[in-house]
């Protein structure tokens, strides 16, 4: 889907319904913002412990890894860095793809 990037105007259907229709920079917008995914041991806890300080409720929880989408991912990495310091966790910060964010949604952490 790296040409739909390039698209004036993107449609998304499922099941025979149109779901999503707007401009490819407008879709990635009602993603969530810039996707931060912290790679640790222990996800679950890491989840759990982001929930309770920041209030994060559209965190998803794959194995070993947890995903948040959040504006300005860029300032709010250092916050989870000092929260939760120790070499245990790895942070990585990317812009939202429609192909992975439409097409294949993570599974969301209850709470």
């Amino acid at each position: 889907m790296e040409e739909a990037d390039h698209c004036t105007r993107l449609a998304i259907m499922d099941r025979g319904g149109l779901i999503a229709c707007d401009t490819p920079a407008a879709l990635k917008e009602q993603i969530g913002g810039d996707i931060i995914t912290c790679a640790t041991n222990d996800a679950s806890a890491l989840a759990e412990a982001v929930r309770q300080k920041f209030g994060l409720s559209g965190s998803s929880l794959q194995p070993g890894v947890l995903r948040i989408e959040i504006q300005r991912g860029h300032e709010f990495i250092p916050q989870l860095v000092e929260a939760f310091p120790g070499p245990s966790a790895r942070y990585r910060l990317a812009s939202p793809r429609l192909k992975t964010s439409l097409c294949t949604p993570p599974q969301t952490v209850s709470g």
